[in-house]
């Protein structure tokens, strides 16, 4: 016998590998495909539909965005100028850091942009909300175009687009800065594409955004709210029609299978109440045919000892003998007729007197009855007006078989339990889907704070890095409103407040709950934490450096302390109010930094 494997062995094996394989193949195109994904994809789709927290976070950071892009091409731009060429903001290590942070805001910008009106990547959808399509698809909003001249001239023009359209000019122009930024240095503001983002980002475009953003949230409350609705409807569908038709049939069919096996057992009512008390009192004996001839021996014995009674019943003397059985029961039968003769006169002269006493005695023993079987408590009468029908009651020969009632309850208790289920789950589901609006309305807060701090940062770049000596009063008048707008919706987000709303239509509350009492998490990060935010560890500031204590103690306060030096930074006056002051150290160390990244 060979040890090896023949070539018909080998092949079949191979065979047989080959045809698993091809069924895993068409297994995993049969999981993969289209139609098998299909439930995935809708449940994710219906996921963020109803939240539209991805949506709402997405529309923030691109808002947010859009004003740091707009900072960072000032920022390349007046550093190229010989004026600020000493400030630590424009060191050449800065330059390239603003350089690199451009680059990154432009490729997410791109990116939430083009997810935000088509779709997520793998996917073509456009705003479920056809507020947002109509107005990021044809809503003019006023643009400043430039008009190339050549020779370095150009020609303001302005005009109207929509959102969608501004936003891919802005993410081009600012890409096209990043790599024109080392060459052109202080002449980028010749530059059409510099003065697109310059005018259009900060204005139209953030315009755009917010009142986006509100839409968006206002979108996501309305879907909530229709939820909730539609739980609603299903419990009182689910409990009232599905579950109570449910208990109905089960207790229909339960109650016709208890009157069938009651009927079989009623048989036993139409026997005397005599022989079912035998019945039920007598011994049980087994009978069975081992004994036959031995029976039939004693009866035969029973038959000639009863004819040798007979024979010898009278003596030799004439005398009367004893009597037989059968002359006993004569005797007593013949008793009983005289006995009855005796009676029978005292009989017909009560009966007309005896049937009136009958009716009266009939008809006290049923209104006994009656009141006996009227329930005495007021549950009773409850449970007998609701339920009474449910009760099987055979009634043969005056005697009444009653139902048993624990069978019914234990066939009705899983059911009963299973619909009290479904009410917990639907009234859980309901109470924790009404929380879910609190969250909503704090990402909300969260949002307008992040792009808030975005738009304070802008106008205080610009404040610091002015030319022109005629623009610082504009520049404060920004900074300070937007101050002032940060410190009310921060002070919202913390402690609970309403939120101004830029978009004046929408119909969602626009007050945030206090967060810091709503999330641990978020306690922590704002007061209790002592430990660095930054994301590399690396680049945390040293114990015993003057900034060491302030970003050591939480997020609340260094975002008070900034607020506070920005606050005091716009009033400096005009020869003092430039990137080198001590303030804005703070500003840019600490509030482009820590902060930021926390």
């Amino acid at each position: 016998m060979s040890g090896g494997i023949s070539g018909g062995e080998a092949g079949s094996r191979q065979t047989g590998v080959e045809g698993r394989a091809k069924r895993l193949k068409k297994l995993n195109r049969m999981f993969t495909s289209s139609t098998a994904q299909s439930a995935t994809v809708a449940f994710r789709q219906r996921t963020w539909l109803i939240t539209n927290a991805h949506g709402t976070a997405t529309m923030a950071r691109a808002t947010d965005r859009f004003q740091l892009s707009a900072m960072r091409c000032n920022i390349l731009q007046k550093c190229g100028l010989s004026e600020f060429g000493t400030f630590d903001i424009c060191s050449p290590a800065s330059v390239e850091f603003n350089k690199g942070r451009l680059l990154t805001n432009t490729m997410n910008l791109r990116l939430w942009h083009q997810e935000l009106y088509l779709g997520a990547t793998g996917t073509l959808a456009h705003f479920r909300d056809p507020r947002l399509y109509e107005y990021w698809t044809k809503k003019p909003l006023p643009e400043i175009a430039f008009v190339d001249l050549g020779s370095g001239t150009y020609v303001r023009q302005p005009r109207n687009e929509t959102l969608w359209t501004m936003g891919n000019k802005y993410i081009s122009a600012s890409w096209d800065i990043y790599y024109l930024a080392p060459t052109l240095k202080s002449a980028l503001n010749l530059t059409t594409l510099w003065n697109y983002v310059e005018d259009n980002g900060p204005a139209s475009i953030f315009q755009g955004y917010t009142w986006s953003l509100d839409t968006f949230v206002d979108y996501a409350w309305d879907s909530l709210g229709k939820l909730k609705v539609v739980l609603v409807v299903l419990l009182v569908v689910e409990t009232l029609c599905v579950q109570m038709t449910c208990m109905g049939l089960l207790t229909l069919l339960i109650r016709a299978a208890n009157a069938q096996h009651m009927h079989r057992f009623s048989v036993f009512l139409a026997l005397p109440s005599a022989t079912l008390r035998i019945m039920a009192s007598r011994q049980l004996m087994v009978d069975d045919d081992c004994g036959a001839a031995e029976d039939d021996e004693e009866l035969e014995g029973l038959d000639l000892g009863a004819g040798g009674d007979a024979g010898g019943a009278t003596t030799t003397n004439g005398g009367v003998g004893e009597k037989t059985d059968a002359e006993k029961k004569n005797v007593r039968m013949a008793a009983d007729v005289d006995a009855g003769d005796d009676e029978e006169e005292g009989a017909v002269r009560t009966t007309k007197s005896g049937k009136k006493g009958s009716l009266n005695a009939r008809s006290a023993a049923a209104a006994a009855a009656a009141k006996k079987n009227k329930p005495t408590t007021f549950g009773g009468r409850v449970y007998r007006a609701l339920f009474g029908w449910l009760e099987t009651k055979v009634k043969v020969n005056g005697k009444k078989l009653l139902p048993n009632s624990t069978a019914v309850l234990r066939f009705m208790a899983p059911l009963v339990l299973w619909a009290a289920a479904v009410v917990v789950v639907f009234g859980v589901s309901f109470v924790e889907l009404a929380n879910l609006q609190g969250p909503l309305s704090s990402l909300n807060a969260a949002a307008h704070v992040t792009y808030r701090v975005s738009r304070v940062r802008l106008a205080g770049n610009k404040l610091a890095l002015s030319e022109s000596v005629a623009d610082n009063a504009d520049y404060r008048t920004q900074l300070l409103d937007n101050l002032a707008t940060l410190r009310q919706e921060y002070t919202a987000l913390l402690y609970g407040g309403r939120i101004p709303p830029v978009n004046p239509n929408v119909t969602f509350e626009a007050v945030a709950p206090a967060s810091t009492f709503a999330n641990e998490e978020f306690a922590n990060l704002f007061f209790k934490t002592r430990s660095c935010l930054r994301e590399v560890a690396s680049n945390c500031f040293p114990p015993g450096h003057e900034f060491y204590d302030i970003t050591h103690n939480g997020l609340d306060a260094m975002i008070m302390r900034w607020m506070d030096d920005y606050t005091a930074f716009a009033h400096l006056p005009d020869e003092l109010a430039f990137a080198n002051h001590t303030l804005y150290k703070f500003i840019n160390s600490v509030g482009g930094g820590d902060m930021v990244e926390a």
